[in-house]
């Protein structure tokens, strides 16, 4: 298979998933039902984070003589992971702006 179509394949899903996860989430901030503790706080985020984390294992069970792109891809997710974790820790450290709009209407 050309290494190419491979990190695609790994990648671009990946790709789709923070990003649409993160508008999904910042769209749906009226959604959030952060009273439900069996709920995680940040549940798209979580799922994208997870899938990162299964893509990864699969890259490093992998044959290694992908030309390189194997471990390109595998750091590009990790970076992805980290980047995915900093942005739940932002939006759990940050009021969104309904929650700020009903704090100031009850002023």
């Amino acid at each position: 298979m050309n290494p190419w179509k491979l990190s695609t394949l790994i990648l671009a899903p990946a790709l789709v998933l923070v990003i649409g996860g993160a508008a999904v989430n910042t769209a749906g901030a009226d959604d959030k039902k952060k009273d439900d503790k069996k709920e995680a706080p940040q549940p798209k985020m979580e799922s994208a984070k997870d899938f990162l984390d299964k893509a990864h294992e699969k890259l490093e069970k992998a044959t290694p003589d992908k030309g390189g792109h194997r471990v390109k891809a595998m750091k590009l997710i990790k970076d992805a992971i980290e980047e995915v974790e900093l942005g739940i820790k932002w939006d759990n450290e940050h009021v969104s702006k309904e929650e700020a709009e009903k704090k100031n209407k009850k002023k």
